[in-house]
């Protein structure tokens, strides 16, 4: 059986989704979606269709899944049409740039019946799929500090600008937060500073420290932003 999937989103990571889908066996990706029509000649297409407007994409093709690697105060329209059509939904993270837009998501979804997956990958990792098998054996987790250093750019984008998401601690440190909850369970109570230090003309801040207590009585830390070089959070892998 040949899953067929759509692509909505052709930003720097949607290219790398679409390439990875191609590469995946029994995947056929049918349709493709951005809001720049100029994106379509960008990638070869092969045989997917091209849409600019994506309501049209899901009025027109036949599919299984869509992958959604908009920016995120674009992904709950997608993700209610791929619903109503009894389409599975991977959607990358942050899952939304508010809370209203998650729950408008989750209902969808859950209304319709289909599947809606948000694209925390750490979880997947060796190391934290070892540590979450063994968590019996190695016993109750009380203390966390996670470091998620981001390194600087000479252009913050959308991830600056509050219409897209709200900043790149929100759009990069939700890993973080997603494999406390992973170990932990949900939180409690939380404590966070922030600042601008490397973006002054921002509203938003690039750095931030966070504390936080969960519900099972464990404790834990994230520290993260922009003031790291890139040669600081490069990550090589081995075989």
């Amino acid at each position: 059986m040949t899953l067929r999937v759509g692509v909505v989103g052709l930003g720097f990571f949607g290219k790398i989704l679409l390439n990875v889908l191609r590469e995946t066996p029994d995947v056929e990706v049918v349709a493709v979606h951005d809001r720049f029509p100029e994106r379509a000649n960008e990638i070869p297409l092969q045989n997917a269709h091209f849409y600019s407007d994506v309501r049209e994409l899901f009025e027109r093709e036949s599919m299984d899944a869509v992958v959604i690697a908009e920016i995120p105060s674009h992904h709950l329209l997608p993700t209610q049409l791929a619903a109503a059509k009894g389409i599975h939904v991977f959607c990358e993270k942050p899952m939304a740039n508010n809370l209203a837009d998650c729950d408008k998501m989750i209902e969808a979804c859950a209304t319709n019946h289909v599947k809606l997956m948000i694209g925390f990958k750490h979880r997947f990792t060796k190391a934290m799929a070892h540590v979450k098998r063994d968590l019996s054996r190695l016993g109750r987790p009380l203390w966390v500090m996670y470091t998620y250093p981001l390194w600087k750019v000479d252009d913050s984008g959308w991830k600056f600008d509050e219409s897209g998401t709200k900043g790149i601690v929100v759009e990069n440190m939700v890993h973080a937060f997603d494999v406390m909850r992973y170990f932990f369970g949900d939180l409690s109570s939380l404590f966070a500073e922030g600042d601008t230090f490397v973006y002054p003309n921002s509203k938003l801040p690039d750095s931030a420290i966070i504390v936080a207590r969960f519900a099972n009585g464990a404790i834990g830390g994230v520290g993260g932003g922009c003031t790291s070089e890139q040669r600081v959070t490069t990550v090589t892998t081995s075989p």
